[in-house]
């Protein structure tokens, strides 16, 4: 799915990216999760629409801990510490 929206939209992503977000958070495509909850949290805070923002971050740390650390290594990122506070994403 998340192929398929990336192959439609070519070009104009944030028109879709909390739809690409979804996907490939609810398909398990942790790297591309990673990448477009990263985009759509950043557009959600554009919006100022702060509980969208939390759920996209919530959520690419879920998806940051299915990632190898190999993975991090070489981006250059570290893992952010999970915060218990924030409850489960879904």
């Amino acid at each position: 799915m998340v192929a398929a929206i990336e192959d439609l939209f070519e070009g104009r992503y944030d028109e879709q990216i909390d739809r690409l977000a979804d996907h490939a958070f609810r398909g398990e495509l942790w790297e591309l999760a990673v990448q477009h909850l990263t985009r759509a949290c950043s557009r959600a805070i554009g919006r100022a629409t702060n509980r969208e923002a939390i759920l996209m971050f919530d959520r690419g740390l879920v998806s940051l801990e299915h990632l190898p650390d190999s993975t991090q290594a070489i981006r250059g990122g570290n893992r952010p510490p999970a915060h218990s506070n924030r409850g489960t994403a879904k």
